[in-house]
C-alpha cells in the first residue's frame, strides 16, 4: 500500500475529523505505521465502512436447533398455506414431524454429512419440509437446475420434470433408486420411480429421531445449502453456505426489518405474506422458508407466478408485506389489470435481487400508499448484506445500510480504497459470507481475499452510511474511455410511457462501443413508436456519452431469470449477433440503403455469416394470404432466432386476407361463426402482442423473385405502394406465402354488394343453388363461462371444435343423391325459407 500522508509524530494522535476513537460513525480509518526516523511516521489509510448498528450475538449451532429450540413448543397454526386451496397447509408442529421423518429416511439410505440432495420442483408447501429435513441430518440442500452438475446422492423431483432428471441422472450414473417423485400429493410409481413418502420414516420414527448437534466450529464449516449464483454475467457457480451463515443472515435480516419501526419487535403487528419467490433461490429460501417459520408468519405459497392470481391473492388473504423484485413493480405500475384488484392491505414492500430505479420506487409508493425499501444482496452473502432499515421512509433509491456484524470497503479500478461519494467495487465481510464455490478453488480464491468478498457491484456510500449500487463491474460500457452504467439508462427508459421493460448492453460498431437498448413496449404503444423515437426521447435526459448511439431494438420481452435479474449474457449474445449482421450488411452490395444507414432499424437477431429468411407476398393480382405472414414469423422468431427475417405484405394491415375478404375463422371466439371484423381484430391483436410487426413491411408489393446464381440466393424486387419506390432485397431462403383466396369473390358475396347500385342484376350459375337446412351450423354466441373455460382450460376450445366437426362429418350421408327422404326434406325447407314462388321455379327443378 502506498503511503497517503506523512506528518510529524506529535500530530498523529488525532486525524482530522476522526473523533476521539479514530472512527467516523459509519466508517473507520485503519492506521498502519512504519517508523522511518525519530521525527517521522508514515501513515497508511484503509477506508473501512462499518455497520452503524451494534453487533448481534449469533448462535453457532445446527440450523434446526436454532429454529426449534427445546424450550419452545411448536405452533399448531398453519404457516405454509397453498394459495389456491387453504385446506392444504402445514403448521410448525406438523413441519417438525415431517422434517424428522425426512431426516430419518436419509440416514436409512446411508447418506453422510456433506452428501448433496438435489431438488427440482415448483413451489409448494412441502419444499420447506425437504429443505429442513435435508439440512437437519448434515446433508446439503441444492435447489439447483439439474443442468448445473452437482454430484447429488439423492434427487427429489416433481413428476412433471421426471424425464429430464432421469436423463441427467443417467449421464451422471445416479441409480434410479436414489430418485424420488416429490409433490404435495402421493404419486403412483412412474418409470420405476417411487414417491418420496416411500423413502422417509414413519410418525413413530419421528418420535425417536434427533438430528445431530453441531459444535460452534462445525456450524461455521458444515455446508447446509448449495445455491447457484445467478450467472447473469458468467457461468453459474455453486455457492456453499454454512449453518452459521444461514443463522447469521436470518438474525441480521430480522433485526434490519424492524430496526427503526415505531413499535418494539415483541409488539409488532400481525403480518401475512405471499410466497411466490422461487424456492430454489436464496431470496425465497430466507424469507418463505426460514423467516416465515422463525416469526410464525402465515405465508400463502404460489406454485407458479401468474400476475392476476397474484393480485387476487393479495386482496383475498389481506397480504400485509411483499418481498419483490423490480419486474413485479414494473407490472404493478404499468399493467392495466392492477386497477381491478384491492391491494390496500399491503403496508410495505422490500425490493431486491436486481436494481430498482428511484423513479419507479417513488411512483409505486405514491400510487399504492406503501413504503418500498430496497436491499442489496447476492447468493454469496447468503441472501442480504445491505438494507434500508424498516421504519425509514426512503425515496432516494438507496439500497440501505450495512447489516450488523458486517464491514465493507469500496475499491476503485486501480485497487485504491475510496471514501464517501466515490464509486468503487463493494467488498464485504461478515458472518453471512459464504464458504466459497463448490469444487471451484480458482473462483473461490478470486472472490474471497483475506476474508473480504469481492462482489463485482459498483457502489457509492454517503456520510450517513447509506449505499447506492451504481452497476455491476462486468456490465459497465466504455464509451470513449467514459463509463456508462446500463442500470442507469434502464431506469431512465422505464420513465417513458411507452416502455414496459428495457435492458441496455454495449455493442461494438467499427471498433467503438456504444449503448444499445432492447425494449419491450406497452401493448398499446406497439404501432405508435419507432426505435428512433426512443433515441430522441432519451438524448436530453442523459449525458452525451450515454446516448443510445448503438441503437434501439424492440423485442417481445427482456430475458430475465425468475429472480428478476436481466440475463446479461443473453443480451451480450444478442449484441454480438446484431453487430455481426450490421457488419455483413455494410459489406453487401445488395444491402437496402435505408437499413444500412441506422443500425437501430434492424430489429432481428442475426449472427456472423447469418442466414436471412425472407417471407414474401409474391402475387400477380394483388393477392395476399397473410395467415402465414404472421404465423410463420411467430414460430420462426422462437426457433430460428439466430437468423434474420423479413416479411413483405402488400396490404396496409395484417392479415391481408382478412383485411380484404370476409371468410370465417376466429380463435378467441365470441361466437361459433364470428363476423369478419372480429377475425381481423383478433389477427391484428395477435401480431401486436407478439411483436410481429417488427418483421413485416406493410404496403410492400413483391413484384418478382429472381435466382442469383453468383450469390446462391434470391434477389427480391419489392415496390413500396405508399411511395412507388422499388427496392431490391436479397435472401438465402425464400418462402412464397402468396395465394389466390382473395383474388376473387364468389357470386354470393358480390351480388348483395351491387344490387342496391343497379336497376337490374342477373346472376348466372352452373347448376341450381340448394338452400340446405342448417346441419349443426346454427350461430352460437359463447357465454362468459364458456369464454373463461376456453381461456383457462388447455384444450377446451379444441375439444369443442372437434366435437362440432365430428357432428358435421356424421351428416355427410344426407347429401347422397339417391336418398329420397333427404331430398324431400330439403325441398320443404327451401320453400319455407324462400317463400317466393318465382324463385322456387328458378331454383327447384
Amino acid at each position: 500500500m502506498a503511503p497517503t500522508e506523512t506528518i510529524p509524530r506529535e500530530d498523529t494522535a488525532l486525524l482530522p475529523g476522526s473523533g476521539q476513537d479514530g472512527k467516523y460513525p459509519e466508517y473507520s480509518v485503519s492506521l498502519e505505521s512504519q517508523l522511518l526516523s525519530e521525527s517521522e511516521l508514515v501513515i497508511y489509510t484503509t477506508m473501512v465502512f462499518n455497520s452503524p448498528y451494534p453487533p448481534l450475538d449469533i448462535p453457532k449451532t445446527n440450523l434446526l436447533s436454532y429454529l426449534f429450540p427445546k424450550e419452545t413448543k411448536p405452533s399448531d397454526e398453519p404457516i405454509w398455506i397453498d394459495c389456491k386451496d387453504e385446506n392444504i397447509n402445514l403448521s410448525t408442529k406438523q413441519m417438525l414431524q415431517w422434517v424428522k421423518r425426512v431426516g430419518f429416511g436419509l440416514q436409512k439410505l446411508g447418506l453422510q454429512r456433506g452428501d448433496v440432495v438435489m431438488m427440482c420442483t415448483p413451489n409448494q408447501i412441502f419444499v420447506p419440509v425437504a429443505y429442513l429435513g435435508i439440512v437437519s441430518v448434515g446433508c446439503v440442500f441444492s435447489g439447483a437446475n439439474p443442468a448445473y452438475t452437482v454430484p447429488a446422492k439423492v434427487v427429489l423431483v416433481h413428476p412433471n420434470h421426471l424425464e429430464q432428471v432421469l436423463e441427467a441422472a443417467g449421464k451422471s450414473n445416479l441409480p434410479r433408486s436414489r430418485v424420488f417423485q416429490f409433490s404435495e400429493f402421493e404419486n403412483q410409481i412412474k418409470y420405476g420411480i417411487l414417491d418420496w413418502r416411500q423413502m422417509i420414516g414413519t410418525s413413530a420414527h419421528a418420535e425417536s429421531y434427533q438430528w445431530p448437534e453441531l459444535s460452534a466450529e462445525e456450524s461455521t464449516s458444515t455446508v447446509a445449502t448449495i445455491n447457484y449464483s445467478s450467472g447473469t454475467t458468467g457461468l453459474p457457480k455453486g455457492v456453499c453456505v454454512s449453518h452459521h451463515n444461514l443463522i447469521a443472515n436470518l438474525e441480521q435480516t430480522i433485526f434490519m426489518r424492524y430496526a427503526e419501526k415505531p413499535y418494539s419487535f415483541e409488539n409488532r403487528p400481525r403480518e401475512r405474506w405471499i410466497g411466490f419467490l422461487p424456492l430454489y433461490h436464496a431470496y425465497g429460501q430466507l424469507y418463505v422458508v426460514l423467516m416465515a417459520m422463525k416469526l410464525n408468519i402465515p405465508t400463502y405459497i404460489m406454485k407458479e407466478f401468474r400476475y392476476e392470481e397474484f393480485l387476487f391473492a393479495i386482496g383475498k388473504y389481506k397480504i400485509t408485506n411483499l418481498q419483490v423484485a423490480p419486474p413485479i413493480l414494473v407490472m404493478l405500475s404499468k399493467r392495466p389489470e392492477t386497477a381491478r384488484y384491492d391491494l390496500s392491505s399491503v403496508k410495505d414492500m422490500l425490493c431486491g435481487a436486481a436494481p430498482l430505479s428511484r423513479e419507479l420506487q417513488n411512483e409505486c409508493q405514491r400510487r399504492f400508499s406503501v413504503q418500498i425499501n430496497q436491499g442489496w444482496g447476492m447468493t454469496e452473502v447468503t441472501c442480504g448484506g445491505v438494507m434500508v432499515p424498516g421504519g425509514i421512509k426512503d425515496d432516494n433509491g438507496s439500497v440501505g445500510r450495512l447489516f450488523p456484524n458486517c464491514d465493507c470497503k469500496l475499491v476503485d479500478e486501480e485497487g485504491r480504497e475510496v471514501g464517501f461519494g466515490e464509486p468503487g467495487e463493494l467488498c464485504i465481510r461478515g458472518p453471512n459470507i459464504c464458504l466459497g464455490y463448490w469444487r471451484n478453488e480458482v473462483a473461490t480464491k478470486e472472490a474471497l481475499v483475506n476474508g473480504w468478498l469481492k462482489t463485482g457491484d459498483i457502489a457509492i456510500c454517503n456520510e450517513d452510511g447509506y449505499f447506492w449500487i451504481v452497476d455491476r463491474k462486468k456490465e459497465l460500457i466504455k464509451v470513449n474511455a467514459l463509463q456508462v452504467a446500463p442500470a442507469e439508462l434502464e431506469a431512465v427508459l422505464l420513465e417513458n410511457e411507452h416502455v414496459a421493460d428495457a435492458a441496455v448492453v454495449g455493442i461494438i460498431i467499427e471498433g467503438n462501443e456504444w449503448p444499445r437498448a432492447y425494449i419491450a413496449l406497452q401493448d398499446a404503444s406497439r404501432e405508435k413508436v419507432k426505435p428512433e423515437d426512443i433515441q430522441e426521447w432519451i438524448k436530453p435526459r442523459v449525458a452525451k456519452h450515454k446516448a443510445l448511439v448503438g441503437g434501439v431494438v424492440f423485442v417481445n420481452e427482456v430475458p430475465k431469470l425468475a429472480s428478476g435479474k436481466i440475463q446479461r449474457k443473453v443480451m451480450r449474445e444478442w449484441s454480438k449477433r446484431d453487430a455481426a449482421a450490421l457488419e455483413e450488411t455494410a459489406r453487401s452490395p445488395r444491402s437496402r440503403a435505408r437499413y444500412c444507414q441506422n443500425p437501430q432499424i434492424r430489429e432481428t437477431e442475426t449472427e456472423q455469416g447469418f442466414l436471412q429468411l425472407l417471407f414474401t407476398e409474391k402475387d400477380t393480382a394483388a393477392s395476399s394470404v397473410s395467415a402465414p405472414v404472421f404465423l410463420a414469423p411467430y414460430k420462426l422468431q422462437r426457433h430460428f432466432s439466430k437468423h434474420a427475417l423479413q416479411c413483405y405484405e402488400k396490404s396496409p394491415s395484417v392479415p391481408g386476407t382478412w383485411f380484404e375478404n370476409g371468410y370465417p375463422g376466429y380463435l378467441e371466439w365470441s361466437a361459433a361463426y364470428p363476423p369478419a371484423p372480429k377475425i381481423l381484430e383478433y389477427f391484428e391483436n395477435f401480431a401486436k402482442k407478439n411483436s410481429l410487426y417488427q418483421y413485416i413491411e406493410l404496403q410492400h408489393h413483391v413484384i418478382g423473385a429472381y435466382w442469383n446464381s453468383e450469390d446462391g440466393g434470391y434477389d427480391i424486387h419489392v415496390q413500396d405502394t405508399s411511395t412507388s419506390e422499388t427496392i431490391v432485397d436479397h435472401c438465402d431462403i425464400l418462402i412464397n406465402a402468396g395465394g389466390v383466396l382473395n383474388n376473387w369473390n364468389s357470386g354470393i358475396e358480390v351480388l348483395p354488394s351491387i344490387r342496391e347500385k343497379c336497376k337490374r342484376a342477373t346472376n348466372f350459375v352452373r347448376r341450381p343453388t340448394w338452400v340446405s337446412p342448417a346441419q349443426g351450423l346454427e350461430q352460437h354466441l359463447f357465454s362468459s363461462a364458456e369464454e373463461k373455460e376456453f381461456a383457462e382450460k388447455p384444450g377446451a376450445l379444441i375439444e369443442y371444435r372437434k366435437n362440432k366437426e365430428s357432428d358435421l362429418n356424421s351428416q355427410f350421408g344426407i347429401y347422397n343423391k339417391i336418398n329420397e327422404n333427404t331430398r324431400a326434406y330439403f325441398l320443404q325447407q327451401m320453400k319455407e325459407k324462400l317463400n317466393n314462388p318465382s324463385l322456387e321455379s328458378k331454383l327447384i327443378t
